[in-house]
């Protein structure tokens, strides 16, 4: 029998997986907790800031349990925090994936997962000038005017990359084809 500690971080475990939930919805995820429990527990958990009842009925984490998140990953580097997610997506869709970062005038690669048929990322932690890369110009694209000036300088085809650029922009996509393989890259911007 789970205790109510127990059911408390379930019930905060199932409202942090969407914005808000009904009190049948959240009885049904937690495998027909009895009506009275969850009552209790979400009263208790709504005194604490750990829960909030909306208005139109619903439940959503509370502030106690939004502050406790963003301290919890403001304590761990980025990298550490995507790394389950880029290994999800690599091995569901069976292509390499990566996390970078914009560093100024370069990226530079965070976390990877490669899978052996797949294309190959740099080194990590070291920084990609190559405005010829897909991730470089994709998080180029999203650089402030003046700063696109400052990385391409002079680059012999800079109308073109500007072009790219743009339409990254654009489409929010950036895709990659040559006779051998297609890259797409969608960007994730933190807000």
């Amino acid at each position: 029998m789970s205790s109510g500690v127990d059911q408390s971080f379930k019930i905060i475990e199932s409202l942090s997986a969407r914005r808000s939930k009904g009190f049948n919805e959240l009885r049904r995820e937690l495998n027909e907790m009895p009506s009275a429990t969850l009552s209790r527990l979400l009263k208790n958990l709504i005194e604490l800031g750990w829960a909030e009842k909306n208005p139109d009925g619903s439940y959503s984490c509370g502030k106690t349990a939004i502050a406790t998140a963003a301290q919890i990953g403001r304590s761990f580097p980025e990298d550490q925090l995507m790394e389950k997610y880029v290994t999800a997506l690599a091995l569901k869709s069976g292509e390499s994936a990566a996390f970078g970062i914009w560093d100024g005038d370069a990226m530079i690669f965070k976390c990877k997962h490669e899978i052996a048929e797949s294309f190959r990322y740099m080194d990590l932690n070291k920084k990609n000038f190559d405005s010829g890369n897909l991730f470089v110009q994709t998080c180029m694209a999203y650089q402030s005017e003046a700063a696109i000036e400052h990385i391409i300088g002079e680059l012999a085809e800079k109308n073109k990359l500007k072009s790219r650029l743009e339409a990254i922009r654009t489409t929010r996509i950036s895709i990659y084809e040559d006779s051998r393989s297609s890259r797409i890259c969608a960007p994730v911007m933190k807000q």
